[in-house]
């Protein structure tokens, strides 16, 4: 069970502010949370390691999640997106996220 994002600062705010109760619920569940952000100066916010691994890589542009291998969601704009269901996305998404992992330098 695996959640990857790739998203802004702003993103990275959002997501603690709405969504740490959730991302550590699921931790306790076992569930690895990975993010990577693309702004080299964002900070972390406060108890964020605690339910999520984060690094930073600067070339990175976009913003999507894919969630246990068989969904993803692509933001188009700060307020939509699209679901797509199926892991021929998803595993290609990941694939991406896996390359930047290894390219991006830990907070």
């Amino acid at each position: 069970k695996s959640i990857i994002k790739i998203t802004n600062e702003d993103g990275l705010d959002r997501l603690h502010k709405n969504h740490r109760v959730h991302l550590k619920t699921a931790k306790n569940r076992g569930v690895k949370t990975r993010i990577i952000t693309n702004n080299h100066k964002a900070k972390l916010p406060e108890g964020f390691k605690k339910f999520a691994e984060a690094k930073h890589n600067k070339t990175m542009k976009g913003r999507f999640f894919v969630k246990d291998g068989k969904e993803s969601f692509l933001i188009t704009s700060p307020n939509t997106g699209v679901l797509v269901k199926g892991q021929y996305l998803a595993n290609s998404l990941e694939q991406l996220f896996e390359h930047s992992w290894q390219n991006s330098i830990r907070f």
